[in-house]
């Protein structure tokens, strides 16, 4: 289907560049915001509403790391020009919370205060808003 690199890029770029693209990356932030707000430590961890909770988060980091990797293969990680994904604040804003959450995904024991903090990293999810919105970005 690719048999060319630079087509395969270009096509990773289109699919990047798309409004589609970015509205459905906006849909997923508002989910992983509302899920967020409804993680209460008090939930049983064995409850439904914890349990779908879970799936959601897997669901959401799976798209956000996708949506990472699409970027990085269109523009190159960060030794392609002045316009490489890590170059961006705002991505590199973006990659952590990415590599944040795909942390947290790990059943790792909650007591280390370490990964407690990680874990509420994901806290900064909603502000990946801003970087898909040019007029909040010119506000802040």
């Amino acid at each position: 289907m690719f048999g060319d690199r630079n087509k395969f890029r270009a096509f990773m770029h289109k699919i990047m560049s798309a409004r589609w693209f970015d509205n459905f990356i906006l849909v997923l932030i508002g989910i992983s915001s509302v899920g967020l707000a409804f993680e209460n430590p008090l939930n049983d961890p064995e409850g439904t509403t914890a349990k779908i909770l879970k799936v959601m988060d897997i669901v959401t980091t799976t798209f956000f790391t996708l949506e990472v990797i699409i970027k990085v293969i269109a523009v190159g990680f960060g030794f392609n020009g002045k316009n490489s994904y890590i170059r961006n604040s705002w991505n590199q804003m973006d990659f952590l919370i990415v590599i944040i959450s795909i942390i947290s995904l790990f059943p790792i024991e909650a007591k280390i205060s370490v990964f407690k903090i990680i874990r509420m990293a994901r806290l900064l999810r909603p502000l990946r808003i801003i970087s898909k919105n040019q007029n909040l970005k010119l506000s802040i």
